[in-house]
């Protein structure tokens, strides 16, 4: 709108000039003419440049409002880039407090980790201590026991050949008293009840053998004596009998009776371990015969329910 009025301006000043040049020419001379006619060029080159200017100005006007949504957008841009710096910088710090918060957590867990490892190292060693000090405790009584089992295997060896010589000056015995806890048989050496508690062994006439055989009858009667386990196999049957020392001693018992005790292997007669698994614990008959056959024992072991004791092996 303001350039049509410019141009409208222009055109009436045109128009006023052209009016006044003409009548300026009907009055002047020649060299007036002259004049008027370069001062009318001079205006019309004025207009001229200003019609150039107004386009000029109508382009810079269009690149100004350009330049000015360039401007606009390059601010909404801006805005979204400061926003997403705001964004990224915001997840920055919390980022760098989550690792200063985990680094401090990982510190502390580091410390009481070390200090957990310390306890227990300074216990493993108090531990350590005491099991060295109770190795010693222990090797102190197994030389302290040692020594008891020896001299009690040389009281019993004294015991025994005390009580073989006061029977062989004293041929003619009475009776001998034995305290049991299962009822005795009658044997050929007349083993005869007295009580409910005690039975009394008779030997009239006994020889230097059949004294024996008595010591180690009232020993395995009288002696605490245990018996671990049977082992049962289609040919044989054997014990384990924990002695009064602590010993454990195997016993085969089909057939001749072998033990493997000190006192079998030296005089080869029934031991007290023998004596006590087929008189006191199975109660045999006639337990100073030679032989006994495998039925009869096993029958035996059945009959005083010894199955908790009892081990069957059988042959592939």
């Amino acid at each position: 709108m303001e350039n049509q009025s410019l141009i409208d301006l222009q055109t009436k000043i045109l128009e006023i000039v052209d009016a006044k040049i003409n009548e300026t020419l009907c009055e002047t001379t020649e060299n007036q003419k002259t004049i008027n006619m370069e001062i009318y060029n001079n205006v019309k080159n004025i207009f001229e440049q200003q019609e150039a200017d107004s386009e000029k100005s109508k382009q810079n006007e269009i690149n100004i409002q350009n330049l000015s949504k360039l401007v606009k957008y390059m601010s909404n841009d801006i805005e979204k880039l400061e926003k997403n710096n705001e964004a990224l910088t915001k997840k920055i710090t919390d980022q760098e407090y989550q690792l200063t918060y985990a680094n401090t957590q990982t510190n502390t867990n580091f410390v009481t980790i070390s200090n957990i490892i310390k306890q227990f190292e300074t216990q493993l060693e108090d531990q350590s201590n005491e099991i060295k000090n109770k190795d010693k405790q222990i090797q102190i009584l197994l030389s302290k026991i040692n020594e008891l089992t020896k001299k009690m295997e040389e009281i019993e060896k004294n015991l025994d050949k005390k009580i073989e010589t006061h029977f062989v000056e004293n041929k003619s015995l009475e009776a001998n008293k034995i305290n049991v806890e299962q009822p005795i048989q009658q044997t050929s050496f007349g083993i005869q009840k007295k009580n409910s508690n005690e039975y009394i062994v008779s030997a009239p006439s006994a020889t230097s053998t059949e004294t024996m055989f008595l010591q180690r009858l009232e020993r395995a009667c009288s002696h605490n004596l245990n018996i671990e386990v049977i082992y049962i196999t289609p040919n044989t049957i054997s014990c384990q009998i924990v002695g009064t020392t602590g010993n454990i001693y195997v016993a085969n018992l089909v057939g001749v009776p072998v033990c493997s005790c000190l006192d079998y292997e030296r005089n080869h007669h029934k031991c007290k371990h023998i004596l006590y698994v087929l008189h006191k614990l199975l109660a045999l008959d006639n337990v100073n015969r030679n032989l006994f056959t495998y039925e009869e024992i096993n029958s035996a072991i059945k009959s005083k329910a010894l199955a908790k004791k009892t081990m069957v092996i059988r042959s592939n």
